[in-house]
């Protein structure tokens, strides 16, 4: 069973609703999954938390496809998105969430991995992201340098591995890792006192960058050993072997 599957957040925007409509008719798309629409008067282009179609195979085979916005002024997830997942526990769900969503896990306790389960970060995991580290880049909001932090993790390997291994154990990603400096770097001889005259740069901590290079490595490396990389070739950007 082929089908087109758009799953997208409209951020309330006309322009993307108007654009969404184009694609919709020229792609032939068999599925939208819409979060945050335009909403006009009291008309609402889409739904608010939950979006989910249920579709069924020639061969009988239901499969439940679902989009859930999880915003941060309220409680996550949404008790929609517990009940649909509470009433698909036999079946083949497909959970797709906003960039917003929080970590929370809201799958049944039957099918959470064990914290035994997740390989141990080991210390070659660490080392690879860490010599990609440039030292004298600056650092995030922790103010921690580059040097000194590479230093550290060159002398004392274990102590990061747990940290780390903890994450990955509790499917948590530390709050103050996605936190940003915001930096106007100016650019060349332009104005001073227009705001086109900057160019914004966001610093993050590189711990938490070193975070998210151990679980990409480990996404790409499943990805290529069970073949999924061979999918559609329109997801191959991300792979290590897609080019």
């Amino acid at each position: 069973m082929d089908l087109k599957v758009v799953k997208i957040n409209l951020q309330h925007s006309r322009c993307a609703t108007d654009n969404l409509t184009v694609l919709l008719a020229e792609e032939d798309v068999d599925i939208a999954l819409i979060q945050e629409p335009w909403v006009r008067s009291t008309e609402v282009k889409g739904s608010q938390d939950v979006t989910a179609v249920e579709v069924e195979a020639t061969d009988g085979v239901g499969i439940t496809l679902a989009s859930i916005y999880m915003a941060h002024e309220r409680p996550a997830p949404p008790e929609e998105a517990r009940k649909l997942v509470q009433e698909n526990p036999n079946k083949t769900l497909l959970l797709g969430c906003d960039a917003n969503a929080r970590s929370e896990n809201i799958l049944p306790s039957c099918i959470q991995h064990e914290a035994g389960d997740i390989p141990r970060v080991t210390e070659q995991e660490l080392q690879a992201p860490c010599n990609k580290i440039k030292s004298k880049k600056a650092p995030g909001p922790d103010g921690i340098p580059n040097r000194a932090l590479k230093l550290a993790i060159c002398k004392r390997p274990d102590i990061f591995q747990a940290v780390f291994q903890t994450c990955l154990n509790e499917g948590t990603f530390p709050k103050r890792w996605k936190k940003q400096t915001l930096v106007l770097l100016p650019k060349g001889n332009k104005k001073p006192g227009e705001p086109e005259s900057f160019r914004p740069v966001c610093l993050l901590d590189t711990m938490g960058k070193i975070l998210e290079r151990i679980i990409c490595d480990r996404l790409s490396s499943f990805a290529e050993d069970k073949g999924l990389s061979s999918v559609n070739p329109a997801q191959q950007w991300m792979l290590s072997n897609a080019w």
